[in-house]
């Protein structure tokens, strides 16, 4: 004849107020990992590493990577054109942080390359926007971008470090108890 033992339901109970150290040190490794991933990837992108289709493209690639400038200006004028808005030369000089006179001159380069689309309302004031072929070319710049992140594994690894963050809060607020 057996006897059984009485059951107890135990969960994990923290013994200090401070988490784990192997948990703080996995926390640690993981974004470090996660930031040498993405840093492979910007540093694939700023050195125009992507094989872009077209001698259009490969323009566009190389004006908007020539300059930080360049490039905010070129992203604000896409998401103009991608939310159907159209940006004033004074939100441009706002948003870039840079002299109207550079601004002023990005618009003409851009323009001149049929890249952006440029129009004067009735108080004078110029609305400015990206064309399709812009638009287009960030477009597949997207899509090596996600291929990037997908071949590197960046969710997997942001999901694992939101599950240890939410581990580690979770001790810090003592959450783990003995019932």
């Amino acid at each position: 004849m057996s006897v059984q033992q009485p059951t107890k339901n135990y969960t994990l109970k923290a013994v200090s107020a401070q988490p784990e150290p192997t948990l703080t040190s996995a926390r640690k490794s993981l974004r470090w990992e996660w930031m040498r991933r993405n840093l492979n990837i910007e540093i694939a992108a700023a050195q125009a590493s992507r094989v872009v289709e077209g001698h259009e493209e490969r323009r566009i690639q190389y004006y908007s990577l020539s300059s930080s400038n360049r490039r905010h200006f070129m992203m604000h004028v896409i998401r103009a054109a991608i939310e159907d808005t159209k940006l004033l030369v004074s939100d441009l000089v706002f948003e870039l942080g840079i002299s109207r006179n550079a601004v002023e001159t990005m618009i003409k380069e851009t323009s001149e390359n049929d890249w952006v689309a440029v129009e004067k309302d009735g108080k004078g004031h110029k609305h400015v926007w990206a064309k399709e072929v812009l638009v287009n070319c960030y477009y597949n710049y997207s899509k090596w971008l996600f291929r990037s992140v997908k071949s590197l594994n960046l969710r997997k690894l942001t999901e694992d470090i939101v599950r240890i963050e939410a581990l580690y809060e979770q001790m810090e607020q003592g959450e783990f108890t003995d019932k």
